[in-house]
């Protein structure tokens, strides 16, 4: 399979260490971390969710960096899955709640 279609198809490779930059360390993470609890998978199935923590990183680079959701790179999960869950922590107050939480660990 070549390396256009892999990318084309939306699929993501794993995070290449040499560009991969974590914006929250371990210590911000399990201050916050609490409030991203893992979802229960439906009743009726389907693909599992993407885990909270790389979402969120995906989340803060995009609004670190000013970059588009669609140039996320791809490291992180796919810019669609980031710009959701940023729209659900947004809309439920989540992020708010995280940020405040960070802000009193400065």
């Amino acid at each position: 399979m070549s390396e256009r279609s892999r990318v084309g198809a939306g699929s993501r490779r794993e995070p290449d260490s040499r560009f991969f930059r974590p914006q929250l360390s371990d210590e911000q993470w399990a201050v916050v971390s609490d409030l991203f609890k893992p979802s229960k998978p439906s009743p009726k199935g389907g693909r599992p969710r993407v885990d909270a923590r790389a979402c969120l990183e995906g989340v803060l680079w995009v609004l670190c960096s000013g970059a588009r959701w669609k140039d996320l790179p791809p490291w992180f999960p796919s810019y669609p899955t980031c710009w959701r869950r940023f729209v659900e922590w947004t809309t439920d107050g989540t992020l708010d709640k995280a940020h405040r939480r960070l802000v009193r660990l400065l």
